[in-house]
Parts: structure tokens; C-alpha cells; sequence
């Protein structure tokens, strides 16, 4: 696992890319959903000074685009943390201070998902007894176990992303030496399975 310093920064530019491309992703997604909720207001004949109260008091870079953007960064850390401290210590020397490595990491993912789950609100349609729609309402999907789930969900799709790193570079390490039959053709399939 010993790893040279040309290969520090692609491998932070790839983590730092499908975090800005999440990121990214989100934001448009939650305009889209924000904009669809004011096209269903207004359609239902809401009195626009009760929508635009609620719009005012909702502001999507305080509410949405802050508390997204502190998660990523917090795991972005946790990554560098487990990447770059505790996994090159346990390939190393398999101990328990090699585990005791991954608690920053664990620490920092939680905190970031809290971050993002805690800071967040969201627009929502409001009715009345009978159902009809009466304005917007902001409101928050923070709860305990919300945030254990979405920790236990990243948590994962970190570790399949260092996984595949880890193979990857398995790979790339064993191209180098004289070639094996369908080695080639198995890094190959990865990347392109991958990238697809």
C-alpha cells in the first residue's frame, strides 16, 4: 500500500470531483422540487403575500446549499482521515492502534452527516383539514434515527468507494510487472464498469 506522491493528488481530485458532482447534483434537484412546490401553490390560488412570507423566511443558501456543502467537507476529511492514516497503518501493522486510526474518521462522518441532517430544512405544501392547500411550510427531516441511517449509508458507500480505490490500485500495481493473462483486460472492465 505504499503509494507515491504522483498519486496523492489524483486520487484527492477524484474524491474532491464526486463530492462536487453530488453536491451539485442535489442543489439542482431541491430547485426543481422548490420550484415544482411554488407551480402547485400558485395553482391553487394561494394568496401570494402567505407564499412569499414563507419564501422569504426560507433562504436555499442558509437552509439547503450551507448545511450541504459542511457535509461534504466533513466527509471529505473523514476520507483523508480513513484514507491516508488509519487504512495505510492497518495494511501495515494489523493492530488494535490500526482501529483506533479509524475513529477520527468515524467521528468526522458522523459529524458531517449531522451537520448536513441537522442545518437542513425543507419546503413543504400545507393543508388545511379538508386537504386543500393552504401555503408553504419549512420544516426539518432531523431525528435520531434518520441520522443513524444516513451515518450507516455513507458510512457504506465510503467504504465501497475506498474498496474500489484499493482494487484499483491492486490492479495498476500488478500491471506493472510482467503481464498475467486477463489481468489487462480485468482492470479494464473495472474502469470501464466504473466510469459507466
Amino acid at each position: 500500500m505504499q503509494r507515491s506522491r504522483s498519486t496523492l493528488w489524483p486520487e484527492a481530485g477524484v474524491a474532491v470531483a464526486l463530492v462536487a458532482l453530488y453536491v451539485t447534483a442535489t442543489l439542482r434537484r431541491e430547485q426543481a422540487a422548490t420550484d415544482e412546490l411554488l407551480r402547485q401553490v400558485m395553482a391553487s390560488g394561494v394568496p401570494a403575500p402567505a407564499v412569499e412570507q414563507v419564501i422569504a423566511d426560507y433562504q436555499m443558501p442558509l437552509h439547503s446549499l450551507l448545511p450541504l456543502l459542511g457535509g461534504a467537507a466533513g466527509l471529505l476529511l473523514a476520507w483523508v482521515a480513513a484514507h491516508y492514516l488509519a487504512l495505510p497503518r492497518l495494511v501495515r501493522q494489523p493492530d488494535t492502534i490500526g482501529l483506533l486510526y479509524l475513529v477520527p474518521s468515524l467521528l468526522l462522518l458522523m459529524g458531517s452527516v449531522w451537520i448536513a441532517q441537522y442545518f437542513k430544512l425543507y419546503l413543504r405544501l400545507q393543508h388545511n383539514e379538508l386537504g386543500v392547500v393552504t401555503g408553504l411550510k419549512m420544516y426539518s427531516l432531523y431525528r435520531q434515527k434518520t441520522l443513524l441511517a444516513e451515518g450507516v449509508a455513507t458510512g457504506i458507500g465510503l467504504g465501497l468507494y475506498e474498496l474500489l480505490g484499493q482494487l484499483l490500485w491492486y490492479l495498476r500495481q500488478r500491471l506493472s510487472r510482467p503481464p498475467e493473462p486477463g489481468m489487462r483486460h480485468g482492470y479494464d472492465a473495472l474502469l470501464v464498469g466504473l466510469v459507466g
